[in-house]
């Protein structure tokens, strides 16, 4: 056996392990908007380089991958939507409160305008009312008989996204958390809602119009 291929493969088994190097270290960013797919693509892209240098054999080009479908975005949204508790958004809103209060504390109490922390505070009242507009935070009727009021519910939150983020969330964020889908991304992500940045761009009114769900009741 040749050394030349024994060393390679060596090498090229240690160099396919950065990519899981580089996912993990990604993950404990603070940055919740990372891509996580360039910097694997620009792993295996060095990964073939280093491996036509050494047999003579130019790299295949990595197929980028299509955009999931609105469809498919819009019925993982509403299975996460549906899977939101009461609880969770009441302990979340509690959160923004505490965090608000320290935000809102005064610098000069002669100075009722002198926040804290005036971008924050302006941010979490916000967030707070959107989050209250989610159908698990609407008391219903007639329960346990309110299949169709979350159903209904559901669709009128879909609508309202379809429409856009409110103009108060988007205007008392986006000091804070950025533009709408990254507001939307980070709001979401409060109750346990993972959505990546081309889910939010598909979902949101801008780049993919949405088609509301028809009701299905599986006896």
């Amino acid at each position: 056996m040749k050394p030349i291929p024994i060393v390679a493969a060596l090498l090229l088994s240690a160099i396919a392990l950065q990519p899981l190097v580089v996912i993990a270290q990604a993950q404990k960013r603070a940055d919740p908007f990372a891509d996580l797919n360039a910097i694997i693509a620009k792993q295996q892209a060095q990964i073939n380089a280093i491996n036509a240098k050494i047999t003579g054999i130019a790299p295949t080009p990595i197929p980028t991958p299509a955009p999931a479908p609105t469809s498919d975005v819009l019925t993982q949204f509403m299975d996460q939507l549906e899977a939101i508790k009461l609880e969770v958004i009441n302990g979340v809103v509690a959160d923004l409160a505490a965090a608000d209060g320290d935000a809102a504390t005064l610098t000069n109490p002669s100075d009722p305008t002198s926040f804290r922390d005036p971008i924050a505070h302006a941010c979490y009242p916000a967030a707070t009312k959107f989050l209250q507009s989610f159908p698990a935070a609407q008391p219903l009727q007639g329960a346990p008989y309110d299949l169709a009021q979350l159903f209904q519910r559901r669709r009128d939150f879909i609508a309202q996204v379809k429409a856009g983020l409110p103009p108060y969330l988007v205007v008392g964020c986006s000091g804070l958390l950025g533009d709408e889908v990254k507001t939307f991304i980070t709001i979401m992500g409060m109750v346990g809602v993972k959505i990546g940045l081309a889910g939010a761009t598909a979902l949101l009114p801008a780049l993919a119009p949405i088609t509301l769900p028809a009701l299905t009741v599986v006896p």
